[in-house]
C-alpha cells in the first residue's frame, strides 16, 4: 500500500496517484494506517471531529492547551500579554467607575422596568417589527435567540408600543452611546411606521 509515494517518499500528486479514482483504496489505507489516540497525543495533536487540534503550552502562563494555530489559552491571557493594553493607573478610564464614568446616566440602568414590559408585550413589539432589528437589519433566525426590545427613550417606565423598538443584542448596546441621536432616529422611523399603518387601514 506504499504506491501513493515516490522513490523519495514524497507524496504523488494529481492522476498518478491512485487514490484518484479509487475511493475504496484510499479507505482501506485510512484503515490500516489508523493512529491510536496515545500514539496522536505523542505527536502532539488530536482531531475533534472539525479540524486537527495541536497541544501547545499558553505564551503567557504557560498552561497546557488545546488549539489551532493560537499562542495563548484564553482571551485574558492574549490581553495580559499584549504590551498595548494600558493597565491600572495607566489606563485613561481606572477610578472613573458609577458617578465617574462619562456615560453616567444618574444611575437609570439599576432603576426597574414597569409592569407592562412583560414577555407578551415584547414579542408583540418583535412581531410588529417583522422580527428583525430596525437598526442592521438582522432577523432573529440569524441572531439564534429572541431578539432585544429597547426603550427609544431610554425611560424604563414608558412602555408605550410606539416607544419600543426591535433590536439585535450588538445594536442594543450599541445604541447607549449618542442617545440623543438615535432618541430622535428611532423616533422618526416609529412616525413613519405608524403614518403607513394608518394609511393601509384607512
Amino acid at each position: 500500500m506504499n504506491d501513493f509515494r515516490n522513490e523519495k517518499g514524497q507524496f504523488i500528486k494529481g492522476v498518478r496517484n491512485p487514490f484518484i479514482n479509487n475511493l475504496e483504496l484510499g479507505r482501506q489505507w485510512k484503515r490500516e494506517n489508523k493512529m491510536s489516540d496515545d500514539e496522536k497525543k505523542k505527536r502532539g495533536w488530536y482531531y475533534d471531529g472539525k479540524q486537527i487540534m495541536y497541544w501547545r503550552n499558553c505564551d503567557y502562563c504557560g498552561k497546557e492547551y488545546r488549539g489551532m494555530g493560537k499562542h495563548f489559552c484564553s482571551y485574558r491571557c492574549s490581553r495580559l500579554a499584549n504590551p498595548l493594553v494600558k493597565r491600572g493607573e495607566e489606563n485613561g478610564m481606572y477610578g472613573m467607575g458609577g458617578e465617574k464614568s462619562p456615560v453616567w446616566k444618574d444611575g437609570i440602568s439599576n432603576k426597574p422596568y414597569s409592569f407592562d414590559f412583560d414577555k407578551e408585550l415584547k414579542e408583540l413589539i418583535r412581531k410588529r417589527d417583522n422580527y428583525t432589528c430596525q437598526r442592521c437589519g438582522k432577523t432573529q433566525e440569524q441572531e439564534r435567540r429572541a431578539l432585544s426590545v429597547h426603550h427609544i427613550d431610554y425611560d424604563k417606565e414608558n412602555s408605550n408600543p410606539k416607544n419600543l423598538i426591535t433590536l439585535c443584542e450588538v445594536c442594543n448596546v450599541s445604541v447607549n452611546f449618542q442617545r440623543d441621536y438615535w432618541t430622535t432616529v428611532f423616533n422618526t422611523m416609529m412616525l413613519l411606521k405608524y403614518e403607513e399603518a394608518k394609511n393601509k387601514t384607512t
